[in-house]
């Protein structure tokens, strides 16, 4: 990494050295700290065209533009250097040209891609079932098959993806920057012995995506999802209007989740709605290393009192790119729950819970269209109320091949 308050007293040379060693790698790294020291230095010319070439690089021709007009206007440049920048700034305009005219011939082009994963694994509690049957309650003594069950199960899904630019400006990262992102999937995990846990289901997604300024994007995403679980068909009908700021590593994003849910049949108490703001941050430290935490705040308002809900949640997660083909991550997540009403519980008093999610995994690259992941995961549920008590560990092995389609 670049660090210019670690280097304040080096010159420009050894700047520009340590610079020209990264863009290649972290090209939005070496663009933020550039852009650090030319706040610095205003009238350091040389590293304005090397900014201007770095935008340029990164399609971001008006900045590139805007560059170049600087230094004309500021800096009294020898007339062979002025002629090689106009001779840039010409490829500049060249290149932007050819851009728009692209763009506008690939309105109606769209960008397919999908994967197809199987997998199986091992779950050591897989209809989430307390440890015993003493639940806390006298007279009262679950089933032994109520209580946690062991299972083996195999996994599948297949999603499809459909991506579309609507605008002129091709660069990812320019003002003005439109993007249509469609999504639909669909998946099934079946449990061999354990009757009622087996899940299967589908989702269509749509995404829009706009950039204001290359660094504030503000976007939706609507999303469709059913799914059967226990014998009940659930539906979830979802909004999620969203804002992020990003520059160099760093990007914080602000997400209003509005959810509804709906049960095919029956079970109308639990039918309602769900909302959640949340704001995630997310770090890129260096080339290898990677990390996002997320914190969450949720009230559910269903039907039925009992069910109704606030909670809040943290989710961290950490990336380690040892190499092109080597990813390893983990994950905590945190959520604390508690529940409005008592009064059609088995307890005298409303279930409160803190839910532990550790989960830790690696992804191998076997090909440029085949991947093999292996996850482990432990799940600890601590609650009030003894019923609602449980530990759970999954090991999962899966295979994943990528697919893509010509525009």
């Amino acid at each position: 990494m670049l660090a210019t308050s670690a280097h304040a007293e080096e010159s420009h040379k050894d700047f520009l050295a340590r610079f020209q060693a990264i863009q290649t790698s972290q090209p939005e790294d070496a663009i933020y700290v550039l852009e650090k020291r030319l706040r610095q230095y205003p009238l350091w010319h040389r590293g304005r065209l090397e900014l201007a070439r770095a935008y340029f690089l990164q399609g971001r021709y008006p900045e590139a533009k805007a560059a170049v007009k600087t230094v004309v206007k500021e800096a009294e440049l020898p007339d062979a250097v002025k002629k090689n920048v106009l001779v840039f700034y010409k490829k500049v305009l060249e290149v932007e040209s050819k851009s728009i005219v692209q763009a506008s011939q690939d309105a109606l082009a769209w960008d397919f891609s999908g994967k197809l994963s199987i997998g199986a694994g091992f779950d050591s509690n897989a209809n989430t079932g307390p440890a015993d049957q003493d639940i806390g309650l006298d007279g009262i003594r679950l089933k032994n098959s109520a209580t946690e069950q062991d299972d083996s199960f195999s996994s599948a899904q297949i999603e499809f993806s459909a991506e579309k630019v609507l605008s002129e400006q091709t660069g990812k990262y320019a003002g003005g920057y439109l993007k249509w992102d469609n999504q639909a999937t669909v998946f099934n995990r079946d449990y061999q012995d354990t009757r009622g846990v087996s899940l299967t289901g589908g989702r269509l997604s749509s995404r829009l995506s706009y950039n204001m300024t290359p660094a504030w994007q503000l976007g939706a995403e609507a999303e469709l999802q059913k799914f059967k679980y226990a014998g009940d068909r659930i539906n979830y009908t979802t909004l999620t209007p969203w804002l992020r700021w990003r520059e160099g590593r760093h990007q914080i994003k602000v997400n209003l989740k509005l959810r509804k849910r709906h049960y095919a049949e029956g079970l109308s108490s639990k039918n309602g709605h769900f909302i959640s703001p949340s704001v995630q941050y997310f770090v890129r430290i260096n080339s290898e290393l990677f990390a996002s935490s997320e914190l969450s705040y949720a009230i559910a308002d269903y039907n039925g009192p009992q069910y109704d809900y606030y909670a809040v949640q943290s989710d961290n997660r950490l990336y380690y790119l040892l190499n092109s083909d080597v990813l390893l991550w983990g994950q905590y997540r945190y959520r604390s729950r508690d529940y409005n009403d008592a009064a059609y519980s088995l307890y005298k008093f409303a279930r409160d819970e803190d839910y532990h999610t550790f989960r830790t995994g690696i992804r191998y690259r076997l090909s440029p269209a085949l991947d093999i992941d292996i996850s482990v995961a432990h799940f600890e549920n601590d609650a009030n109320q003894k019923l609602y008590q449980y530990e759970r560990q999954q090991a999962e092995l899966k295979l994943t091949w990528l697919f893509s389609g010509a525009k």
